[in-house]
């Protein structure tokens, strides 16, 4: 069985046990794919196995930004307004 078959199959299973789950497969089976293919899922794909590194950094730029009231001056409203429009 293929690298794609074997995936494909792992999905119809989560699919009855998890649909969230079975979603973040299908989301990123041919990404996870190329990487294999590209021979460097090695060296890249632990980078690209979750998201949180970034949703943690989104996070604490809301924490951080989210209270401010008064910006003072137009380059650092909008400095965080294209951080906060990114995600």
């Amino acid at each position: 069985m293929s690298g794609k078959g074997a995936l494909r199959k792992l999905h119809k299973e989560l699919t009855l046990m998890n649909t969230t789950a079975a979603a973040s497969l299908e989301e990123g089976l041919e990404e996870t794919l190329t990487l294999h293919r590209l021979g460097v899922f090695q060296l890249l794909g632990i980078s690209f196995k979750t998201t949180n590194c970034i949703e943690s950094l989104n996070a604490q730029v809301e924490k951080y930004c989210g209270r401010v009231t008064h910006w003072k001056n137009s380059s650092e409203t909008a400095l965080v307004g294209r951080c906060l429009t990114r995600h």
